[in-house]
């Protein structure tokens, strides 16, 4: 298992910036099924389906890839927070010494 060398804080920053990457992400996703939507209005020949099938594989990896940001900040965000407890305890256990 590989090592997390970041300080709660540096984690902490990590997770903002993967949050920020998932609602960019989850923004992408959304103006690609509305562009493509809107394309099906005017574009009406079998390359439109073509195009609308490697559209539909592109939301499906964009989704895959929302979810693991999703789930990695997440995970990082609990590490981090449990660093911030040891840290606080292990100090409060040094002042009351």
């Amino acid at each position: 298992m590989a090592k997390i060398q970041l300080s709660p804080h540096e984690l902490h920053d990590l997770c903002a910036a993967l949050k920020l990457w998932t609602y960019e992400l989850k923004d992408l996703h959304y103006k690609i099924k509305m562009k493509a939507s809107s394309l099906g209005d005017t574009w009406k020949d079998p390359q439109y389906e073509l195009f609308i099938t490697i559209i539909k594989s592109t939301q499906t990896n964009i989704s895959g890839y929302i979810e693991q940001l999703s789930t990695m900040e997440n995970s990082l965000r609990k590490y981090a927070d449990m660093q911030d407890e040891l840290r606080n305890n292990f100090s409060n256990q040094m002042r009351g010494m």
